[in-house]
């Protein structure tokens, strides 16, 4: 099985843009801190941690994504789709 690793590594970064963008100012930040009991005015102790732990696990997430999208794909072409169900 061959992975595309160049758009897992796009995947991971859309979907940190897009993370990053719903929790900003503009659109959920207010909803979210009301909700979870965090107050916005305090700084982080360690941001490099935070966002670094963020992304590396959005590109561990697009890589198990990708593993099981084509694992679904060789085995439906080895049984006429009969496995896609495991993999869901």
């Amino acid at each position: 099985m061959e992975l595309n690793l160049l758009a897992v590594l796009a995947a991971a970064v859309g979907g940190y843009i897009v993370g990053a963008l719903w929790y900003s100012p503009l659109l959920f930040m207010k909803t979210w801190c009301e909700v979870s009991g965090v107050n916005p005015e305090e700084t982080m102790t360690n941001p490099l941690k935070t966002y670094g732990t963020t992304f590396l696990l959005t590109l561990i997430g697009a890589l198990v994504l990708a593993v099981l999208l084509g694992l679904s794909r060789r085995c439906c072409l080895q049984s006429r789709c009969r496995c896609w169900s495991a993999v869901v």
